[in-house]
């Protein structure tokens, strides 16, 4: 049996949103419902965010508020999930591999709210602020790997949803969005450049986690690195605005997810995809159609995330319930 993994969580602003939001609602959460189908629901909450703020600049819709409270139901539901499984005896390596992979597609969903809200259609922008708002994602994942801890620094992934909350709610009312767009420095706007300040703080991030594991860690991160650099930079020639957010998010999301699932299997570190880029290359120099690109791109990417998930998933499956178990019973769930 696998031993649970160390946990240092300096977050400054999660004990405080645990004790007076998270907590206080907990207690009506049922305690049949099952830790894991929080934790799916949690998640689609940020999904419906980003259909519904993508309807809303569309025209379609009106209720902006609807956006920030699904993402705060979301962090909502990323402590209830937790707290539940504890409450219930149902902690397992399912329910940790379900939190975590669903976890880091998160901050792709947000920053494509926040691109849709503010008109940002910049490919190459784009491509270089998820590869980069991905990088502590993947220093997060393979300090894990590394050393079986689970390290949140003081501002880490709470923090930076309420971040991405702010701004969402600025870029709803139209006076500060103005503001945040025409205000202009060196050709940049200003959210561009509080985008950019966001990023590299989470490069900073990285490098911590890349200075806790040492040097036995700098070939799988100069290989993600160097992968992610040439999907950034191809991406951003060869796709539309649109599907460099979908793409970036699932190629970095993809790489981050198997490394998540090596962990939980205590599997062979994998080794980043690099079929991507090369096919992102050779489309390049031989001039393959843009659409056949799109939809290749696409495919290959939904294929590759849902193979990835179930390679998790199947395993674990054995662990799943629907319905937890009474107030007498003891379930024993936590190994592989």
């Amino acid at each position: 049996m696998k031993s649970k993994p160390e946990t240092i969580d300096l977050s400054l602003l999660t004990p405080i949103y645990e004790k007076f939001v998270a907590n206080p609602l907990f207690k009506f959460v049922p305690r049949w419902i099952p830790a894991n189908i929080i934790t799916i629901i949690s998640h689609l909450c940020v999904i419906l965010a980003t259909i519904i703020a993508i309807l809303i600049t569309a025209g379609f819709f009106k209720f902006w508020l609807l956006v920030p409270i699904l993402i705060l139901c979301y962090l909502t539901g990323d402590i209830f999930d937790g707290k539940q499984a504890r409450r219930t005896k149902t902690c397992s390596k399912l329910g940790e591999f379900l939190d975590h992979f669903l976890d880091i597609f998160v901050v792709g969903f947000l920053a494509s709210i926040i691109f849709v809200i503010y008109g940002i259609i910049d490919p190459l922008f784009i491509a270089v602020f998820f590869g980069m708002a991905f990088l502590p994602l993947f220093g997060f994942h393979h300090e894990q790997y590394m050393t079986k801890t689970i390290f949140f620094e003081k501002l880490s992934a709470f923090e930076g949803v309420i971040v991405f909350i702010v701004f969402i709610v600025l870029g709803f009312i139209e006076p500060t969005k103005q503001f945040l767009i025409n205000t202009t420095i060196m050709h940049f706007s200003l959210i561009e450049i509080i985008l950019i300040a966001i990023a590299i703080g989470g490069v900073y991030a990285t490098k911590r986690n890349l200075d806790r594991i040492g040097a036995k860690g700098n070939r799988g991160f100069l290989v993600y690195l160097l992968l992610t650099g040439i999907t950034v930079f191809f991406a951003s020639k060869l796709l539309p605005f649109a599907a460099v957010m979908f793409i970036m998010t699932a190629y970095c999301g993809g790489t981050i997810g198997r490394l998540h699932i090596a962990y939980i299997l205590d599997h062979k570190e994998p080794i980043p995809d690099f079929i991507f880029p090369a096919f992102l290359i050779i489309a390049f120099f031989i001039n393959i159609p843009g659409l056949a690109i799109v939809a290749i791109s696409i495919i290959y990417q939904v294929v590759n995330i849902l193979l990835s998930f179930f390679s998790g998933f199947i395993p674990l499956k054995k662990y799943w319930v629907w319905v937890n178990p009474g107030e007498d019973e003891y379930l024993d769930v936590y190994t592989v």
